[in-house]
């Protein structure tokens, strides 16, 4: 049984955007194809530079923005909203971007993955960049 049987309404429709994206996010999350040299980083913790996190991001962003203009083409309202990409809210500390790179880096390191959460946030995110 996949999540997809498991927590979808109708299981033989597509995966919706937000979970094809974050799925790969944490694909990458789980490969890690960034490898520190020890070496090079002896002084700096491995939270410090997020390399792999900031990857997930990267690609999953760049995936649902892919979904979102193919399902919007000729809706230039859209369009225009996601022309320079998924835009991510002001917070009070730090910056979203390392806030969520370092939400994922714990998410790694406890080997605590939640498809569905991960997915709800890129929808949330979706939503926050079509109101602006």
């Amino acid at each position: 049984m996949t999540k997809k049987d498991n927590y979808m309404r109708n299981s033989n429709k597509p995966v919706d955007r937000h979970k094809v994206s974050a799925a790969i996010m944490i694909a990458i999350l789980k490969i890690e194809p960034i490898k520190m040299n020890a070496e090079l980083y002896q002084n700096d913790s491995e939270k410090k530079w997020l390399f792999n996190e900031k990857l997930a991001i990267s690609v999953g962003m760049s995936i649902l923005k892919s979904f979102i203009d193919e399902a919007n083409q000729g809706n230039e309202d859209i369009l225009n909203k996601f022309k320079k990409g998924i835009s991510y809210p002001p917070t009070d500390h730090g910056t979203f971007s390392n806030n969520f790179a370092t939400e994922l880096y714990h998410t790694r390191k406890e080997n605590n993955y939640n498809l569905l959460a991960l997915a709800n946030e890129l929808f949330l995110l979706e939503v926050y960049t079509s109101s602006l």
